[in-house]
């Protein structure tokens, strides 16, 4: 079989998985059952790279999937939009990581190519971390040139960063649970006139939005965040999904011309906006 026909077939076979998976309400994500689709609609994205698809093209299949079982499965006819919706939305942020990423990867392997034919694991897992590139996307790309990636480096630096993430647990967690934030009447007002309405993630990865209000880490309204500190931010307009239904909260940055900030997870705040924990990296 060549290797023409087995990117036909993992195309063909992963997007009946997808489209079946995000029927039946699942969300990528980088968690739980929302991570195996995403690492199910990315490897069906990179065998589509191999067979000459430079633009989307995964969401365009989703009514033949629908024409061909929506007879039998029912949902999928009346949860289309939506999966096309969260299908084209995945393969733009795709698309984006491989834009930022691969010309790194590139200069990575060419790196290793003269130095031994050895990726190095604290490089892979700088590509992985920083700049969002799927670990499994790393090593098929390195062992196609021949070369080898030093797992076991990724692996100990991967867990240096799980170790953060503990440490971090308990700001986000204690936040999640408490929902006494302090704000002026006119704030509240406003918070509660916009609600929790403000999801854009099925429709871009990237919004242009408007700061409706700031809390420090005890809670409390605040005018600015400084670089270092963490705390939370509303939205007038977000496309971080908050934890619901098992999968959870997503990370990235909200950025601006005064600075940036990391988003750690969402915040559930009844009646408000959901709120981005964050820590400031830059600015304020």
């Amino acid at each position: 079989m060549s290797e023409t026909d087995v990117s036909m077939r993992v195309v063909a076979d992963h997007m009946r998985a997808m489209t079946f998976l995000i029927a039946d309400g699942v969300v990528p994500s980088n968690e739980h059952r929302g991570y195996v689709l995403r690492k199910i609609m990315r490897r069906a994205m990179r065998h589509g790279k191999h067979l000459g698809m430079k633009e989307p093209f995964l969401y365009t299949l989703v009514d033949t999937l629908v024409r061909e079982y929506g007879d039998a499965y029912p949902e999928l006819r009346s949860g289309r939009d939506a999966i096309i919706q969260v299908v084209r939305s995945e393969e733009d942020r795709f698309d984006a990581v491989l834009t930022s990423g691969l010309p790194r990867l590139e200069e990575a392997i060419e790196r290793a190519a003269s130095s031994g034919g050895i990726l190095p694991g604290e490089v892979a897992f700088r590509l992985y971390d920083t700049h969002g590139l799927p670990i499994d996307f790393i090593e098929d790309t390195v062992q196609a040139r021949g070369l080898r990636f030093d797992k076991d480096t990724f692996e100990r630096a991967m867990e240096g960063q799980r170790e953060k993430a503990r440490a971090k647990s308990t700001f986000k967690g204690s936040a999640w649970q408490d929902t006494a934030w302090t704000a002026g009447d006119a704030l509240r007002q406003e918070l509660e006139r916009v609600g929790d309405n403000v999801f854009r993630g099925y429709e871009s990865t990237e919004v242009n939005t408007q700061v409706m209000a700031l809390f420090d880490a005890g809670r409390q309204e605040i005018e600015s965040l400084k670089t270092g500190q963490e705390g939370f931010i509303a939205l007038s307009a977000t496309p971080f999904y908050l934890e619901a239904g098992g999968q959870v909260s997503d990370e990235g940055t909200i950025s601006s011309p005064q600075g940036e900030a990391q988003v750690t997870g969402l915040v559930r705040a009844a009646g408000w906006p959901r709120l981005h924990a964050v820590t400031v990296k830059s600015g304020t």
